[in-house]
């Protein structure tokens, strides 16, 4: 019995698609539809999974992935097909080549093939937990003046822009209190440790932004489900 590896999923990422220039979408069979977090393109996940290529003997049985791991960084078909799953649930997803491996052939440390060229792909996925991508942190320029840290009053002069470089809001010399529910989770996991003088980027993913919500803000519009990009001047702590 030949096995899949469960790092293909990650090796998947940057795999030229196949011949076909047909965008065939991924077959869901909802076999258990869960009742805990929903997943999201930015999530973190863990699953439990079989697989095998269809119309064939080639398989794994009852794998996990080695750690969390961000959604969409594996196949684009798991993205595609698990993207809305809540944890406890379970599908079945059939996946066509150019959202699987493509024309390329996988094979085993013997060279011995375990998914042909041009394959269509089935996985039976368990979605066993979904946690937030955490927040990317650039220290442009480190500060040598008070900490902030969460609790702390903070003045700072910021912009937010989406991916495209779209602003949406900026502000100068704008005070806030660190602390949850009155500013997004992004800024109060990416903020802490900053020290007066100094200048931050943060890439925050959706889950610790707006998340489903489209947001307007007086010089633009967040839409749902957007990584948001901020460049953070701190100015003083209290």
């Amino acid at each position: 019995m030949k096995r899949l590896s469960a790092i293909l999923l990650v090796l998947a990422v940057g795999i030229a698609g196949c011949d076909s220039n047909q965008d065939t979408p991924v077959e869901i069979s909802e076999l258990v539809i869960g009742s805990g977090k929903v997943a999201t393109v930015d999530s973190m996940i863990q699953v439990v999974y079989t697989a095998w290529v269809d119309n064939a003997d080639t398989f794994q049985t009852d794998q996990t992935l080695e750690e969390p791991t961000v959604l969409s960084t594996l196949l684009e078909g798991w993205v595609e097909g698990v993207a809305g799953m809540r944890v406890g649930g379970r599908r079945v997803l059939t996946i066509p080549p150019e959202k699987a491996f493509g024309n390329r052939e996988v094979v085993d440390d013997s060279l011995n093939v375990l998914v042909p060229a041009n394959s269509t792909v089935v996985f039976d996925i368990e979605l066993t937990m979904v946690g937030p991508r955490p927040v990317e942190i650039t220290d442009v320029e480190v500060g040598t003046g008070d900490e902030a840290r969460e609790g702390s009053i903070i003045t700072v002069n910021y912009t937010g822009s989406l991916a495209d470089g779209t602003i949406f809001d900026t502000q100068g010399a704008a005070s806030f209190q660190l602390v949850s529910g009155t500013l997004i989770e992004g800024w109060i996991k990416g903020i802490p440790g900053m020290k007066v003088g100094g200048t931050r980027e943060l890439a925050i993913p959706s889950e610790l932004g707006y998340s489903f919500q489209e947001t307007s803000f007086s010089t633009g519009v967040i839409p749902a489900y957007s990584t948001l990009y901020f460049n953070i001047e701190l100015l003083a702590v209290e």
